[in-house]
């Protein structure tokens, strides 16, 4: 019937620490703080358009999780790679975060990156105990593929399971356990 083959209807569930990362860690003294904020602050304020809702789109099909390192090989991420959305995203990381990283003596992101949200992480690198995997720590970062065109391009998704929106409301930066900074987007 026409019935089993709808789409189920919007379910919105409140999910605090599920985040898309826009930078490395880094670290900053804590006189520079501020000046960071009202240099991010800015380049986003010039960059964003406010009324434009900003959504992303994952896949919760769990043939679709991908296994990342991060550059010390110390923990290993199981994530879900973004479907649609992650042009925006691209260009907010290279136009706000990156200059502003650059600017503060901070490592910009990824030459590659690959948006993604992380769903479970473990320490250790465990990519040996899976069949495929990346021989290089900081497994973000892949030369040999242009992943914003591969994910962009398959707006559509032929899982079974309906695709995880996500709307984009702000960023936030924690520094250590006594600050954080929040720049709402909409």
């Amino acid at each position: 019937s026409a019935e089993d083959t709808e789409k189920s209807p919007l379910l919105s569930i409140h999910m605090p620490d599920l985040h898309i990362s826009l930078s490395r860690p880094f670290y900053l003294q804590h006189s520079s703080i501020k000046p960071f904020e009202k240099e991010l602050r800015s380049r986003i304020s010039i960059f964003f358009n406010k009324n434009l809702p900003l959504t992303v789109s994952f896949s919760p099909d769990p043939e679709d999780v991908e296994i990342l390192v991060n550059d010390s090989c110390s923990r290993t991420f199981f994530v879900l790679p973004c479907l649609a959305g992650s042009h925006f995203l691209l260009q907010l990381i290279d136009n706000c975060v990156n200059p502003a990283l650059a600017k503060f003596g901070q490592r910009k992101y990824y030459e590659f990156p690959r948006i993604h949200v992380s769903v479970a992480s473990m320490p250790g690198d465990l990519r040996p105990l899976f069949d495929s995997f990346d021989d290089k720590c900081g497994s973000s970062e892949s030369e040999n593929e242009s992943v914003e065109e591969e994910l962009d391009s398959s707006s559509e998704s032929n899982s079974q399971f309906d695709d995880i929106v996500l709307i984009l409301d702000r960023i936030e930066c924690t520094f250590g356990t006594t600050k954080k900074i929040t720049i709402n987007m909409k």
